[in-house]
């Protein structure tokens, strides 16, 4: 819901005296705030709940605070002047924040945010003044010099006493606290980023973050439209890998973040994401995959992991990158396509160490083979792909001239990464680690058909063709296309039967697109244009309807000259 109509809609249930209170706002706005910091203050001891007086002006205060920033003036001027913020933060940090009714709890994490709407504005708008000006910019905005260390007595607050949030039974409220948490570990890591403060972020900061990223993403039975549905921005995987991505500790410690969050719930939330929501792009996704594999790592021997379904998760996060680029771009988010390029070569290069790791413990017995079913299976073929095709788009982005971002180091990676995942698979292939239905499994999808072209030979065509155009990646090409011809030979597949296969069937399809015999072979010979030597019909007619129609004109006078 739009927060305006939902400022109404809160509007509309309030009391007498809430709206009373807000007049007071209005009429004197620094006494009213004041009303609320001494009601809470003097409030009886243990949890709020839902018919308290400072719960009442909690949802009022919310309401107000959040139009005061958009356009009166005086309220605003209050609310700077108060220095409310350290006081909301200190509620959160009491060991009670969780166990109010959380109606409460969500007003107090609204009133924060929208100050952060400011600040970050401010932040984001200084220019080339550096994190001095914006610190001074900040400071005549209200920003409090204790916030930091009071907000990260809130961050250990909030996740000693986070059963409280996971066990609670108030879905509406409780659903809006993880979302208002999460946005807040986001916001904060981006204040401190703006200001060149605390370049990993916080200990504390980054378990909460995961464990509402996984509260919100790893309920059972979810399903894509309750993903969708989520106002989350995935912030939550990257924060915790910026913290612990370089630490010499990191597998132990974020095993113990694993099993405190749950790893189950861990688990079903990268595979719900990278399945299902359109954010899953770039660093986000690059830092799913990468948390998912140490996860792998920390459990491969545990049963915990016989029923997952990462691998086929990834497989579909990558093939609708392309939809997800669309949305970001439509949303403004868009970014050159090299820039969009590198960062899926990054995330596939996790992808394909994800996929070495599972084979080598598989190959050594200490994962079970129940981690790579048949649909594991076929997500590994579909990532394989789409690291050659990132390759080829690479030189795609060459030859268009769009690519300002060098390309050499980010196709080196892609090329170990894939060399590397098929190497460790021809290695388990070859000595006979593997159980008989996985080997199995990679020949029959190997081979699979499509328009005569099996799933394996179906981009050697292409690897021959980059090379013999010299391209200036061409060493690139000829190192993938050597590890993707040791993959085949391990599984007994012959190049050169499955070339003349895919000759045979496209000798018998015609070149007209209309034609039935497109995308079916035709049972009669065809006859071949006479100009090129390379395209076929099945009749005079559809030979001139692509003629006239289909662009064959232009296209045979190219072949004609290569």
């Amino acid at each position: 819901m739009d927060p305006k109509e939902t400022a109404q809609s809160q509007r509309a249930g309030w009391t007498t005296n809430q709206r009373q209170y807000e007049r007071a706002l209005v009429d004197g706005p620094t006494a009213a705030i004041d009303r609320f910091r001494t009601t809470f203050q003097n409030r009886a001891p243990g949890p709020l709940s839902k018919d308290d007086e400072v719960v009442k002006l909690a949802d009022v205060l919310n309401v107000r605070l959040f139009e005061a920033f958009g356009d009166t003036l005086e309220l605003r001027r209050a609310i700077m002047g108060s220095n409310i913020v350290p006081f909301l933060v200190d509620i959160m940090a009491e060991p009670d924040f969780l166990r109010h009714y959380l109606g409460f709890s969500s007003s107090i994490c609204g009133m924060i945010l929208g100050h952060f709407d400011v600040w970050l504005s401010a932040a984001r708008t200084t220019g080339f003044g550096g994190a001095g000006q914006t610190r001074s910019k900040l400071a005549a905005l209200g920003f409090p010099d204790v916030f930091w260390s009071k907000m990260q007595k809130a961050w250990i607050g909030l996740w000693e006493n986070r059963s409280h949030l996971a066990e609670s039974d108030d879905v509406r409220f409780r659903l809006a606290l993880l979302e208002q948490i999460e946005l807040l570990a986001f916001s904060v890591r981006d204040l401190e980023m703006q200001l060149a403060l605390n370049p990993k972020g916080s200990k504390e900061l980054s378990q909460v973050a995961f464990f509402v990223w996984a509260q919100l993403h790893g309920n059972e039975a979810m399903t894509e439209k309750d993903i969708l549905q989520l106002r989350s921005q995935h912030h939550a995987p990257v924060i915790l890998w910026d913290y612990y991505g370089s630490s010499p500790t990191m597998q132990a410690s974020v095993r113990d973040i694993f099993e405190n969050v749950g790893v189950d719930r861990s688990i079903r939330a990268t595979e719900n994401t990278l399945k299902w929501s359109f954010l899953m792009t770039g660093t986000h996704l690059l830092a799913c995959i990468k948390l998912v594999t140490l996860l792998h790592n920390v459990y491969m021997s545990s049963p915990l992991l016989s029923n997952t379904a990462v691998l086929p998760a990834m497989a579909m996060a990558f093939e609708r990158q392309k939809i997800r680029l669309k949305y970001a771009e439509s949303q403004g988010q868009g970014q050159a396509p090299g820039v969009t390029l590198a960062k899926k070569i990054h995330a596939i290069h996790a992808a394909c160490e994800h996929i070495k790791i599972i084979f080598l413990a598989v190959h050594a017995h200490i994962a079970q083979s129940s981690i790579l079913p048949a649909n594991a299976i076929q997500a590994v073929w579909s990532i394989f792909l789409q690291t050659i095709d990132m390759a080829l788009e690479a030189d795609e982005l060459r030859l268009s001239r769009k690519n300002s971002v060098p390309m050499e180091d980010n196709l080196s990676s892609l090329t170990s990464s894939l060399s590397q995942a098929t190497d460790s698979l021809v290695v388990a292939l070859n000595e006979g680690g593997l159980p008989s239905d996985i080997i199995a499994s990679l020949r029959k999808d190997a081979a699979a058909q499509t328009e005569g072209t099996s799933t394996w030979y179906c981009v050697v065509p292409d690897l021959h063709r980059v090379i013999k155009a010299k391209s200036p990646y061409a060493n690139t090409f000829i190192t993938l296309l050597d590890a993707w011809r040791s993959l085949g030979k391990a599984l007994g597949i012959d190049e050169i039967t499955e070339r003349d296969r895919r000759a045979s069937y496209q000798a018998r399809i015609c070149s007209w697109r209309a034609c039935a015999f497109h995308t079916t072979p035709s049972p009669s010979p065809l006859s071949t244009c006479k100009g090129c030597h390379e395209t076929r019909y099945c009749s005079k007619d559809c030979q001139t309807r692509d003629w006239k129609q289909g662009g064959h004109r232009e296209e045979c006078r190219r072949l004609k000259k290569e």
